[in-house]
This record gives C-alpha cells, structure tokens and sequence, in this order.
C-alpha cells in the first residue's frame, strides 16, 4: 500500500483530523499503553463512522488484555464488539462504532475497507 505512512506520536493525542482513518489495528499493544481507556478514545475519534477497529492478544505477553477487559473499555470509548477469532487467550477481535454514538446515515455508509489478517485463518471472518 502506498498511502500508509509511519509517524511517531502520542497514542492518546494523535496529530490527525477527526474521522480520517477506514481502519485501525492493535497486536498486543493495547496493555503496554499507560492508559487504555484514552487510548481506545483517541482512535474513536480517528477513525471515520463505517471504521474498523482489529485488536489482537496473545496470553504471553505480559500485559495481555482480556477479552472481557477489552470489552468494558471499548463500550466505554464508543466501540461495539463484532466477533472474536481464536481461542480466547490468543484472539484477534473486530470492533464497529456503537450505534449509540454513530447516527444511521453514518453507519450505512461504505469506505470500502477489507480488513485481512495474515499469517491465521481467521482472515475470512474479519472481512467486511
């Protein structure tokens, strides 16, 4: 791809507009951040309405998050659970803007982003 571009920030204050992202993923990040809740917030607020958010956990690390921990800070940042792949302590999950906080025309909208996992066969359930 070539419109990705690496940039070094803070997670919890990222230098981006509102709604500018189709797409965010985390792999066994989210618990070495110093404050999730913040963090899961900013990508809220990053990510356009018809976003996905992927997050990925694997129990060996040490700052494994658990799904259920997951689950109370994404509802709180205005995320809503879609689907778990993989057993619950190696997981990859996908998230969606809560209808709560998104209106109805924002959620039928299509960016058209596909989100494929590479490397687990869980790639099929995580497409949109």
């Amino acid at each position: 791809m070539i419109n990705i571009v690496a940039t070094i920030g803070d997670v919890q204050h990222l230098p981006y507009p509102a709604a500018s992202f189709d797409g965010a993923y985390l792999i066994d990040a989210l618990g070495e951040m110093p404050n999730p809740p913040a963090v899961l917030r900013e990508l809220r607020r990053v990510l356009k309405p018809a976003a996905r958010l992927v997050v990925g956990e694997h129990f060996v690390d040490p700052d494994f998050t658990s799904l259920g921990r997951l689950k109370d800070q994404a509802r709180e940042a205005g995320f809503r659970f879609e689907r778990r792949t993989g057993p619950i302590v190696v997981y990859l999950s996908l998230w969606r803007f809560s209808t709560a906080t998104v209106g109805h025309d924002s959620v039928t909208r299509s960016y058209g982003l596909r989100v494929a996992v590479h490397g687990a066969s869980c790639h099929r359930d995580l497409r949109g």
